[in-house]
């Protein structure tokens, strides 16, 4: 009964891997005949145009950035001001 019952589980066990295989294999050929090549060309699309609008808001982001800098470092320089989370505190 037991012996029956290993090679029930070995028989399912092999059918699926068997399909789990072809599985593989279809997704293997349609990747090579270039389906879903699609996806990669929209994304190297979409860096494209991020690169381009970094290059052409350079200098407003380099500003944010600097007045976002300049603004942590007042509140790290001033302990008296209660956002700088503990840093010089008196005790």
């Amino acid at each position: 009964m037991q012996l029956q019952n290993l090679v029930k589980a070995q028989y399912a066990f092999d059918a699926w891997l068997f399909s789990h295989m072809e599985q593989c294999k279809k997704k293997r050929r349609n990747l090579i005949k270039g389906n879903e090549a699609l996806g990669t060309i929209e994304l190297v699309l979409i860096i494209v145009v991020l690169i381009s609008l970094v290059v052409i808001f350079r200098d407003r982001i380099k500003n944010v950035l600097n007045d976002i800098l300049k603004e942590k470092s007042k509140v790290t320089q001033n302990p008296s001001n209660p956002l700088s989370y503990g840093k010089g505190k008196k005790s």
